[in-house]
């Protein structure tokens, strides 16, 4: 069992650490974006919350937390918006800081993720993995790279190689 945050009452997403998932939605739920962050984000790629939860807010990333982080992204692949590092050089997403084509995206390191308010940070501003209820919100360069990549590893299967670049002209259209 990888996701260790649920609140009862709430929409939520179990992954397990064999890839897969099960997505509860709130009874009486109409926007379909909850299920999208849910199922899709959580579940499916494997991106965790990028926003902060009002009994976290003020509070600091835990170094518990960060080794956490560090496992599920090196274990399971899964966390790719999610960072406690905020140095351009060594952030998940620096390959997309780096890339001008990802210039108007507004991509950076945002101070507030993964509940805490500090030590945890996010890619941008708002995606639909902090705020899931705003019109327009989409998943942001590296969660969509993330969705590619189980796309095409669960599609291709063990024979398939991440290239960069194939992701890149993907993400373009």
């Amino acid at each position: 069992f990888i996701e260790d945050y649920v609140e009862p009452g709430r929409s939520h997403c179990y992954m397990y650490d064999d890839g897969s998932f099960v997505t509860y939605l709130y009874q009486g739920l109409q926007d379909a974006s909850v299920l999208i962050h849910e199922a899709g984000g959580h579940g499916f790629a494997g991106l965790l919350d990028e926003y902060v939860e009002s009994q976290y807010e003020g509070l600091t990333l835990p170094d518990d937390k960060k080794t956490y982080l560090d496992n599920v992204w090196t274990l399971y692949g899964r966390g790719a918006n999610v960072d406690w590092r905020n140095d351009v050089s060594t952030v998940k997403w620096k390959h997309f800081l780096e890339d001008s084509r990802y210039g108007n995206e507004g991509l950076g390191i945002y101070e507030g993720a993964y509940l805490y308010s500090y030590g945890a940070y996010r890619p941008n501003e708002n995606s639909i993995m902090r705020n899931n209820y705003a019109d327009g919100v989409q998943f942001n360069a590296p969660s969509r790279e993330q969705i590619y990549k189980r796309i095409m590893q669960r599609s291709e299967g063990s024979s398939w190689t991440y290239v960069y670049e194939k992701f890149v002209e993907y993400d373009a259209i």
